[in-house]
Formats: structure tokens, C-alpha cells, sequence
């Protein structure tokens, strides 16, 4: 026969071992480092399809008018969510339609070392959908 603290310890150990279904997409944290001290970027959820629910926009689109966040020429950016997605993908966006792959390792790209504003596109897949979201960096 179970005793109740049996049945408890069971009960604990399954809802600990199965991870929570995100409800929407997770918010994404950008940021790198000035002097040593962290320096918060701006992000925008520009595209998702999540749960049957989808909206459309790009990065490009969401940062044209606004200006980036300086940081210093070949810098690390790092991005994290509550939950890790199980694929990542990081685009330089150099127009509405085009972009090119950059290489992203463990959260994090290196930007430019020529002056200028550069727009990214970060796409994130997770079991419950999938998000894409920008930001905006000025090298100077």
C-alpha cells in the first residue's frame, strides 16, 4: 500500500521532470558589454507563429527609423531566453528580404569591426512555435 508522503515524492518528481509548455513566445535579452559593464540592447518580437497564432514583420522593417545602440567595433553580443530554443538561427539584415547567416556560438555574435548601423534578425524554434525578433546596434 502507498502512503500519502510516497504518492507526494511521486507527484513532485513528475511535475519536476516535465518542463512547462511556454503559453507565447519567451522574451529575448540582448546585450554586451561597455567598459566592463553590461549595456542593455533593445529587442523586438517582429514574426511569430505560436499556438495557431501568427503575425507578420520583419526586423528591418521594426528598426528603420530607430537608431542602434552603440557598441564597440568586433564586440560580443549575447542573447538568452527563459527557455533555450531548440534551434537558433542569427541573420544580419541588410534590407527587408536580405540578410546573410552569422555565426552564432553559445548565445552570442560578434558584430562588425566597420562603423555603421546593423540589424539583426534572431529566430528562435521551440516546440510550441516559432518567433523571430530584432535589434539594432551602431559600430562606432
Amino acid at each position: 500500500m502507498f502512503s500519502l508522503s510516497m504518492v507526494m515524492t511521486f507527484m513532485l518528481l513528475i511535475s519536476c521532470s516535465s518542463e512547462e509548455k511556454l503559453q507565447s513566445p519567451p522574451e529575448l535579452v540582448a546585450k554586451s558589454k561597455i567598459d566592463g559593464a553590461d549595456l542593455e540592447i533593445p529587442t523586438k518580437l517582429t514574426t511569430y507563429n505560436w499556438g495557431g497564432e501568427m503575425t507578420y514583420g520583419g526586423p528591418w522593417e521594426s528598426f528603420k527609423e530607430e537608431k542602434g545602440v552603440i557598441v564597440k567595433p568586433d564586440s560580443t553580443v549575447e542573447i538568452s531566453f527563459p527557455k533555450n530554443p531548440d534551434e537558433l538561427i542569427v541573420r544580419q539584415h541588410t534590407s527587408s528580404s536580405g540578410f546573410t547567416i552569422v555565426d552564432e556560438t553559445n548565445h552570442t555574435f560578434i558584430v562588425p569591426s566597420q562603423p555603421g548601423q546593423y540589424v539583426y534578425g534572431i529566430s528562435g524554434k521551440w516546440e510550441e512555435g516559432i518567433a523571430l525578433y530584432g535589434l539594432k546596434v551602431e559600430v562606432k
